[in-house]
């Protein structure tokens, strides 16, 4: 079930047309324009929290397409080689709730998703999309918030990482 919320009290921002009005989208399963979204997403932020030491904010990133769409309530995404803190993975150890963050930049508009993250580890990676980690989490989302127009996303592409593993062709659905 999707709901809308329009938020007409919304002052377009400087670089906004005078006709934007910011919509809130709500849900508990992915529909195809969300889908669409984490497909395309070369960028996301994770967030996630230890009952004793606090949370945790972390960025990940690959080549669009490195986010895996299994059906429309769970994502599997590869876990890379990073500074061996392994703060989110021992975050999603001790509690598996978490929140993803997806910026999409052409069009303004973030999708935010709640959910539970499981640890994948030592799991077979034929088409190295991992970098050798052979780690994935999977995340069952629970919630949803596409917020578009809200926003002055601002952003100048200019290089992938070096250290992206290229991803093969991902989506079950």
């Amino acid at each position: 079930m999707e709901s809308l919320i329009r938020n007409p009290g919304v002052t377009p921002g400087p670089k906004r047309s005078s006709a934007s009005i910011q919509e809130i989208r709500v849900g508990a399963e992915l529909a195809a324009e969300q889908l669409q979204v984490i497909a395309a997403a070369d960028t996301l932020f994770v967030a996630s929290a230890h009952p004793e030491r606090g949370v945790d904010a972390s960025y990940r990133g690959g080549q669009p397409g490195f986010v895996h769409v299994l059906d429309s309530k769970r994502l599997r995404i590869p876990d890379y080689a990073g500074n061996s803190m392994f703060n989110t993975l021992g975050n999603f150890s001790a509690n598996p709730a978490a929140g993803l963050l997806f910026p999409e930049f052409n069009h303004g508009l973030t999708l935010q998703l709640t959910g539970q993250a499981k640890l994948l580890w030592d799991q077979p990676d034929v088409a190295g999309e991992t970098g050798g980690t052979r780690r994935f989490w999977e995340f069952t989302v629970e919630h949803w918030l596409e917020t578009s127009a809200g926003l002055d996303l601002e952003w100048e592409f200019l290089d992938s990482s070096p250290f992206n593993p290229t991803p093969s062709v991902h989506s079950l659905m």
